[in-house]
């Protein structure tokens, strides 16, 4: 448990205890965080530098503030990129469930990360061949196939997060930044580092003084 404290998971009400009388409901809730933090590792600027590409200049934003962004949301802004560059910016998601259940936003996703293998023109306008058109791309791809048709139909939240933090894992679709924007990244990162040991010396006084 300490383990995956440290590791960022969050372990209300939940106790060695439980773990040992194999509470399903709890051992099964701390599994799933685990799970979504390992898909999710690489989602972040200092792991990816070329995530940089998606700061939003026109409203002011930074690099640290995409750096700071929490990671399923930087997983959304990843695919509206991609969305708006396919001239689909009016598909924009803010949900893994209920906005891609008719399986477009999937088209025209692969379409940009594999264009020599997805044509959304080709594909008729029938959401079983869109499901359909989208596993086989992700097969071609060497991608595990993480959902069937029916879990994109059904917007299965968490089992098309998982798939689209594969796809991200497997075709980011990004360039590699420049130099001068490694720079950059690498003095965020280090800045935000020494704002995490700060807080991290303030709760250990703050603990210190009760």
């Amino acid at each position: 448990l300490a383990g995956a404290s440290s590791a960022g998971c969050k372990l209300i009400n939940v106790g060695a205890e439980d773990l040992l009388k194999e509470k399903r409901n709890l051992v099964l809730s701390l599994l799933s965080q685990l799970v979504k933090m390992a898909l999710l590792d690489k989602v972040h600027v200092t792991r990816t530098p070329s995530l940089c590409q998606l700061v939003d200049s026109n409203i002011g934003e930074t690099l640290e503030d995409v750096m700071n962004m929490p990671t399923e949301q930087l997983l959304i802004r990843w695919v509206n990129h991609h969305l708006d560059n396919a001239k689909k910016g009016e598909m924009q998601i803010n949900n893994f469930g209920e906005d891609i259940k008719d399986g477009k936003v999937y088209i025209y996703l692969l379409s940009q990360l594999v264009p020599e293998i997805v044509k959304p023109e080709e594909i008729a306008d029938d959401a079983e061949r869109r499901y359909e058109a989208t596993l086989s791309a992700i097969e071609q791809i060497g991608l595990e196939r993480l959902i069937g048709p029916q879990d994109i139909a059904n917007g299965d939240a968490r089992l098309n997060l998982a798939f689209v933090a594969a796809l991200f894992d497997c075709r980011s679709g990004l360039h590699v930044p420049s130099t001068s924007n490694m720079a950059d990244i690498q003095l965020a990162h280090q800045e935000l580092e020494q704002e995490v040991l700060q807080l991290k010396i303030r709760r250990v006084k703050d603990i210190t003084k009760k």
